[in-house]
């Protein structure tokens, strides 16, 4: 249903206002109408504040000056400490950290300087909730800081809160809006919370389930096989449990685990996959009058800890460079229904003058699992990524293979220098991948490449300082299918 919508320009002062707290002052008042609620207007740069209780259709708009310590305050929070039934605030300056919890006491407020506030500074939401809703009916909050991802709970259960810091908070860094809201009255009373982050436009809601849910859809995600199940990791730092008809669900990065009675069996509808593909060559610069090459391409993710690798092309080599010879396809894929998870493509190529090029790239093919199997050793999941995207690793899996060329290769042949590219999780997801990139096309050479999204390219010099430059074109892209009971 819309609302009929007016114009109206009653909001007292107009201009400037930095918190607008929508609140109940007049509980107990003979002519509060119908429960409408009273307003709080502040402007945290000058400090003034304004009170309407609405006594009809349009406010009675009313200038104050009672709010607490007048400037700077950032968050100012309606909660429920004392017994009159007129809301209490919280005022909290984010950058002093000083706080002041005003308990409606009469029509005005009784102004209280309080330091209780969990963490003192840096909080960017507080949010009223209810917890323990079996302790009088008073306000909990959760406190969050949007740059750390720092969270604590504030349970009250007395004047004072008890503060006790938290790490349950959903992805942790860069919510913007925290939004307190019920959505599950058939499980119990307490708040559940949408939590979004306007920059990325990611959106998570967070219910208050019964007890043994999430123990449940977590151990069932790791019956799947944790990490190297085919949903991969979850979406934040946790398996977050929301709820929509009538089912629990917990979402991770390939997939959605569902349950929909407590105690009964959890399922999965569908799967997103990632394919990677070689799709063609392109000679930038030739060594030599023609070049013999090959190589292999490796995908490595290292969460599930999967390595897929293939040699280009199956057998022997590719000519290359002389006019009509400067674009190869080969539609050659790498990784096929992979799961949802950071991957790192790494290329390889050699010039071919002499010496088994079929042992060669076996070797080569070798060594990079040993460098991958070293530098990750037994980790998984989020450890195993923070591993593969540090700086020595990446380094490590280029020298390693470069070391390799030095004790394998004869005289006569001619490597090209490795190089990776990196794949985030986030951008493989089937909404958010890179669009296709235009065709390619030369002048000398009748063939294009088509339909491709990233590319590596790779040079190097000859014996006799010759240099050589090639570019790998690759498709990825990722889809949604359906699971089947053998996934």
């Amino acid at each position: 249903m819309l609302g009929d919508q007016k114009i109206v320009r009653d909001v007292v002062g107009d201009e400037g206002w930095t918190s607008i707290v929508r609140m109940n002052i007049d509980n107990n008042r003979a002519d509060d109408l119908t429960g409408r609620d009273a307003l709080l207007f502040y402007n945290a740069t000058t400090g003034r504040a304004a009170y309407v209780v609405t006594t009809s259709d349009k406010a009675d708009q009313t200038i104050v000056r009672d709010v607490v310590g007048d400037k700077g305050w950032t968050s100012i929070v309606p909660i429920h400490i004392g017994r009159t039934g007129r809301d209490d605030l919280l005022f909290y300056n984010a950058t002093t950290g000083r706080a002041a919890y005003v308990v409606t006491t009469s029509d005005k407020a009784d102004q209280t300087i309080v330091r209780d506030v969990v963490g003192d500074k840096g909080w960017t939401s507080i949010v009223p909730m209810n917890i323990d809703t079996d302790l009088g009916g008073r306000t909990d909050l959760l406190f969050y800081n949007a740059a750390t991802g720092r969270a604590a709970y504030a349970v009250t259960t007395n004047s004072k809160a008890d503060q006790t810091i938290v790490r349950d908070v959903p992805g942790d860094k860069g919510w913007t809006s925290i939004v307190p809201m019920t959505i599950d009255t058939d499980v119990k009373a307490d708040t559940d919370l949408l939590f979004y982050n306007a920059a990325s436009g990611r959106a998570v809601y967070s219910i208050d389930t019964e007890p043994g849910v999430k123990e449940l859809m977590k151990g069932a995600g790791e019956k799947l096989g944790g990490p190297k199940s085919f949903l991969g990791l979850p979406l934040g730092n946790q398996v977050e449990i929301s709820k929509a008809k009538g089912q629990y669900q917990s979402h991770f990065r390939s997939g959605t685990l569902n349950i929909a009675t407590i105690g009964g069996p959890p399922t999965v509808n569908t799967k997103d996959v990632v394919n990677v593909t070689l799709l063609g060559i392109e000679c930038q610069i030739k060594q030599e009058v023609s070049d013999e090459v090959y190589g292999v391409v490796s995908v490595f993710g290292p969460s599930g800890g999967s390595l897929s690798t293939r040699r280009f092309p199956d057998s022997k080599t590719l000519s290359m460079g002389p006019p009509g010879l400067r674009i190869v396809n080969l539609d050659l894929p790498i990784l096929v229904q992979g799961v949802v998870q950071n991957y790192t493509i790494l290329a390889t190529m050699v010039e071919n003058d002499s010496g088994d090029v079929d042992v060669t790239a076996q070797k080569i093919s070798d060594k990079i699992a040993s460098t991958v199997a070293s530098g990750i050793g037994a980790l998984t999941g989020a450890p195993a990524e923070s591993v593969a995207d540090s700086e020595s690793f990446k380094e490590g899996l280029v020298t390693g293979v470069k070391f390799l060329f030095g004790d394998i290769l004869g005289v006569g042949d001619d490597p090209f220098n490795p190089d990776s590219l990196g794949l985030r999780w986030e951008d493989l997801q089937p909404s958010s991948l890179l669009p296709i990139q235009p065709p390619l096309q030369r002048n000398d050479d009748p063939r294009t490449i088509t339909g491709w999204t990233h590319s590596i390219t790779l040079s190097g010099r000859d014996d006799g300082n010759d240099l050589g430059q090639y570019a790998l074109y690759f498709r990825v892209d990722s889809e949604t299918i359906s699971v089947t009971p053998n996934h």
